[in-house]
């Protein structure tokens, strides 16, 4: 599938004030940098539409130009959409303008509706989804209203200025890393990121200190800065910028993990905890619309077995001794949990972490019994389940959360007071159960 996610700017609709922005067709100087190539399109019979394509890829993430006939059903549709609002006027139901696409342009599937925005005495949709099923299939998420683009756009880019000049650098002894990053000090950094950047003005330039330390006596560290250089808000997240300096010094290394893991533990040897839920068990199955309602139990000996086959990376002794079995409040699932062997607080349980992890709702009174870090990881756990679940192609991930892949299974991942939280997918999960 060939997936396409643009703007769609009216000149027509626009503001001259440079302090404001329409609240339809207006693309802000913010969002231009969600993308460092961007392709603009335009019909030569419409200048008041232009079409702004941020991310233009295949179903496995490799770029992809728009076709001739992508680019006329893009500029059609959304010169139609205008058209229509202009001399028919809508109502604030998107329903009710899903129909009326769906019947205008029958030949498209799968249609979505953002809001209807009021603009004046009428509404307008803040986004427009379908699929055109001819030509091996294209999906299309085109944005009327930056306001939306820039909540909702989910594509960046990570560009990683490091601290030394080469990163095998980092690999040596303490007085000669010293000396490497007092040659290349900020000022050589900001330059390199600036070359980097070029003509593309960025969304975000972050640093992110960690501490690095001698691998052969750990009382020697040093506190290093990395740049980064972010295109979409997307990426303005501390696991996605860790993901992409480990993905680029993994590229460029001839050094082993093991020596990563003693330079840059922070980096290489992250606190992690495993949360697998039991998404096979059911108490209540499916029935006709109504989903099913999950089982809390577990059979030890099951439960051991299957963690070794899901983590088989880790050693049996370890997971006889720290897995974990806790209920949820998430559909009834039970869950088995473990932290990585790597922990180096040497914390395995998640419930040293969280000792008044209790199952109860967060409107019940008794949440507030709770201590606000723990309330903390209650919230973000049901989160990141609900994503586990609903996980697939076509679902739009949490701009929080990434996906981590370990031993070819998917895994939901966020952090949270320091910790990286990944939580088995459903779909993982019973594809590993099928075959146990």
């Amino acid at each position: 599938m060939h997936i396409i996610k643009g703007f769609v700017s009216i000149n027509s609709r626009a503001v001259a004030d440079h302090d404001q922005t329409s609240v339809i067709g207006q693309l802000t100087a913010r969002s231009r940098t969600f993308a460092r190539e961007k392709s603009v399109y335009s019909k030569n019979t419409d200048e008041d539409l232009t079409l702004t394509v941020f991310s233009s890829v295949t179903s496995a993430n490799v770029k992809e130009d728009l076709t001739q006939d992508e680019v006329d059903t893009s500029l059609e549709l959304a010169s139609w959409v205008d058209s229509y609002i202009r001399d028919n006027g809508v109502n604030s139901n998107s329903e009710d303008f899903k129909t009326t696409l769906a019947q205008r342009f029958p030949d498209y599937q799968d249609w979505a509706i953002g809001d209807m925005l009021v603009i004046t005495d009428n509404h307008f949709p803040e986004s427009i989804e379908w699929v055109d099923p001819n030509n091996d299939s294209s999906r299309f998420t085109l944005w009327f209203s930056d306001a939306s683009f820039q909540a909702e756009y989910d594509v960046y880019e990570i560009l990683v200025v490091p601290p030394t000049a080469n990163v095998d650098d980092l690999l040596e002894s303490h007085a000669n890393v010293q000396g490497y990053l007092a040659e290349y000090d900020v000022t050589r950094q900001i330059d390199r990121a600036n070359d980097l950047a070029g003509m593309y003005p960025y969304t975000a330039l972050r640093s992110q200190s960690y501490t690095w330390q001698d691998a052969n006596d750990g009382t020697l560290q040093l506190d290093i800065n990395w740049y980064t250089i972010i295109y979409g808000p997307a990426g303005d997240r501390r696991e996605r910028i860790q993901d992409a300096i480990i993905e680029y010094v993994n590229g460029r290394t001839t050094g082993t993990d093991v020596q990563w893991q003693s330079v840059l533990p922070d980096l290489f040897s992250p606190t992690e905890f495993m949360l697998i839920p039991l998404w096979d068990q059911f108490s209540v199955p499916s029935q006709n619309l109504l989903p099913g309602i999950h089982s809390p139990f577990a059979q030890h000996e099951r439960q051991l077995a299957l963690t070794k086959v899901i983590l088989p990376d880790f050693e049996e002794a370890h997971i006889t001794t720290n897995l974990s079995f806790t209920g949820t409040l998430y559909r009834s699932l039970g869950m088995l949990t473990i932290g990585s062997p790597n922990n180096r607080d040497l914390i395995y349980k998640l419930e040293e972490h969280f000792p008044d992890y209790m199952l109860v709702s967060t409107s019940s009174t008794d949440f507030a019994r709770i201590s606000p870090k723990t309330q903390g990881f209650i919230t973000l756990l049901y989160r990141i389940m609900a994503a586990s679940e609903n996980l697939g192609p076509e679902y739009d991930l949490p701009l929080d959360m990434v996906v981590k892949d370990r031993d070819g299974k998917r895994f939901v991942a966020s952090s949270y007071q320091g910790i990286y939280f990944l939580v088995m997918s459903r779909e993982s999960y019973l594809e590993v159960v099928s075959n146990v």
